[in-house]
Parts: C-alpha cells; sequence; structure tokens
C-alpha cells in the first residue's frame, strides 16, 4: 500500500473500492491497484491510498516475492536469497520495522 502514484507503473480503477481498516478503527480508500518498480524489486497488485501516510509491505507480502527477512532485535535485513545481495534494511520503531529502502 502507497501513497505515492508517481512509482507506479500502471494501475486501474476498481470497482468497488475495497476499505483499508487503522487500528484506531477509522478507515481508508483505496483509489487504485497496480505495479510498482524500483530497481530492486516489482510487486503487483499494489493499493494506491491517497490518505495513506506511510508505505506499507507485510513480511508475509515479501516473503511471497521470494525474499529472505531477517529480523534481529531491533532492525531487519531484506536479501535476494539468488544473488545474496541486500536490498533493503530497516529498524524497528514500536511495532513496527521502517524499511530506510526497498
Amino acid at each position: 500500500m502507497t501513497s505515492d502514484s508517481t512509482i507506479f507503473s500502471q494501475k486501474s480503477t476498481l470497482s468497488p473500492n475495497p476499505i483499508i481498516y487503522t487500528v484506531d478503527g477509522s478507515h481508508l480508500s483505496v483509489s487504485q491497484i497496480g505495479s510498482i518498480f524500483s530497481p530492486t524489486l516489482s510487486v503487483d497488485n499494489t493499493y494506491l491510498i491517497p490518505n495513506l501516510s506511510l508505505n506499507l509491505f507485510s513480511a508475509g507480502q515479501l516473503c511471497k516475492l521470494g525474499l529472505k527477512l531477517t529480523f534481529f532485535n531491533a532492525s531487519v535485513d531484506v536479501q535476494d536469497p539468488q544473488t545474496s545481495q541486500l536490498i533493503g534494511i530497516g529498524r524497528k520503531i514500536g511495532h513496527l520495522f521502517k524499511l530506510a529502502s526497498l
């Protein structure tokens, strides 16, 4: 999920638009779905949510893409197991891991 429409290579409108519920009970509307690309990663079926304040990935989503996640007490490494390249690192903030890059 992201609010950054510029990182999509393609996107389309969903009908009806899914609703994402947050921890505090509020909700956010999904405006579109599409594919995003970075130099090290491509992800299909990504939601565009204009009012989202952070880009969000789930650990399961990254594992499904074939990436290796190594969690430490205060950080996480994201690695491409085929090339052994470290493609992302993150630090723990509260109960979430914020990736510096991916």
